[in-house]
């Protein structure tokens, strides 16, 4: 829903769902951490369990997230910022 409302920001749904093609291909190939840092990805927002504990998430953000700030709520959403690969 937040992606409606953002100007001049480019909102990535992580499922790749809605997004490019490229993107689905690159987490089919175990390689969406390389296109989102080429991207240019700076944050990341989510609920930390599925972003660190689940899969395809965990393999992509583990050691690449920087907690910025919890909104406060049953959901525990998270803001991160993107560290990018080590």
């Amino acid at each position: 829903m937040t992606a409606y409302f953002i100007q001049g920001r480019t909102i990535v749904n992580l499922d790749g769902l809605i997004n490019s093609v490229e993107y689905f291909d690159a987490m089919k190939s175990g390689n969406a951490d390389d296109f989102l840092s080429s991207m240019g990805l700076d944050y990341v927002f989510g609920n930390p369990y599925m972003l660190l504990e689940s899969n395809p998430y965990r393999d992509i953000f583990t050691d690449r997230l920087r907690k910025v700030l919890m909104i406060p709520g049953q959901d525990n959403f998270t803001l991160y910022r993107y560290l990018g690969i080590p």
